[in-house]
């Protein structure tokens, strides 16, 4: 035989997952009519021990199971004659008979929402997605589309939701977070992650792969540390634009190699110091140029050294 009973205390010394039950009947009676008769007290009440479900082991960690809040209403039973062995297998919804008034522990009230089955699963999205929108690409939102009863949903007291979707046409997976941090694989298999907090990833190795176009917005900072090697290999033209100051520091050497030309042009001045060796001499300035060479100046040309200054060629021409 079963009965129903109600959990008052859930706070399992030894974390078996039992729970206190007043089970309707038997340690009160069936009905309140007055506040004449005497309830038994929380603390004497019997532990209920779980009946968990077949795929669970229950032994070792290994098993799948939440903890019935207070006040919930769970189905009893007894393995002895003796009814001294108390189990539970389940609990019930807060509708109709079900509604026990006048029990229940008054600190822990019965929740607002009194049927057992959470608004995602009966095609009402609950969870607000982002939107989020940059000047290379928007965040697409949530594609929610669930039909009762093909959402299994796992919700909790506090806010956090998994959600399997085998609606047909919009099939997800969602993850979700009370903060609003959610992940969710929409039916055509795009996968969104928004993270309201910060995100870290740590990992011996990781390896992106992207076979069309990457995509990243930085809203402000961007800061990258590479304690060895760094090789940017590009097939194609790059671009790199550069709104305020740029500044390049290398610690020995550094070389620009071009199969074609090389242009530098500047609205302001250009300044090039070598403290030792420019372009290959042992000492000084060497500038060596297999074709033309032209400088050209529209205002003073000024060509110092402390030392020799030695120009060789065919033909010298200077206009004055």
């Amino acid at each position: 035989m079963f009965y129903k009973g109600v959990v008052e205390d859930n706070n399992d010394e030894l974390q078996l997952g039992r729970v206190k039950v007043r089970i309707i009947g038997k340690h009160c009676p069936k009905s309140k009519k007055s506040d004449s008769y005497e309830f038994l007290p929380t603390s004497d009440l019997p532990y209920a021990s779980p009946i968990f479900p077949a795929g669970a082991s229950s032994i070792s960690g290994i098993s799948v199971f939440s903890v019935p809040t207070i006040n919930s209403i769970v189905v009893c039973g007894y393995f002895d004659e003796d009814e001294q062995e108390l189990f539970y297998i389940g609990t019930l919804g807060l509708i109709g008979s079900n509604k026990i008034e006048g029990f229940g522990v008054e600190s822990n009230p019965n929740p607002t929402k009194n049927y057992p089955l959470s608004d995602l699963v009966k095609g009402t999205n609950t969870i607000t997605s982002s939107s989020t929108s940059n000047s290379l690409f928007s965040i697409p939102p949530s594609d929610y589309s669930a039909t009762y009863p093909n959402n299994n949903v796992i919700e909790t007291k506090s806010g956090h939701v998994i959600e399997l979707d085998d609606t047909n046409g919009s099939e997800r997976i969602r993850i979700y977070h009370k903060s609003g941090t959610y992940n969710e694989t929409n039916a055509d298999g795009t996968n969104v992650e928004s993270v309201k907090g910060d995100k870290y990833l740590e990992a011996p190795n990781i390896n992106i792969h992207c076979d069309t176009n990457c995509n990243i917005y930085i809203g402000s900072n961007n800061n990258i540390n590479v304690g060895s090697d760094n090789t940017v290999i590009i097939g194609n033209d790059c671009d790199i634009q550069v709104g305020n100051n740029s500044t390049l520091t290398v610690g020995v050497n550094s070389s620009v190699i071009a199969g074609g030309n090389i242009s530098l042009t500047a609205a302001g001045g250009i300044g090039v110091t070598a403290a030792g060796t420019y372009g290959g001499s042992s000492g000084g300035i060497d500038i060596t140029v297999k074709g033309d060479a032209n400088i050209s100046t529209e205002s003073t040309c000024n060509l110092s050294s402390l030392g020799e200054c030695n120009i060789s060629a065919s033909t010298i021409n200077l206009n004055p």
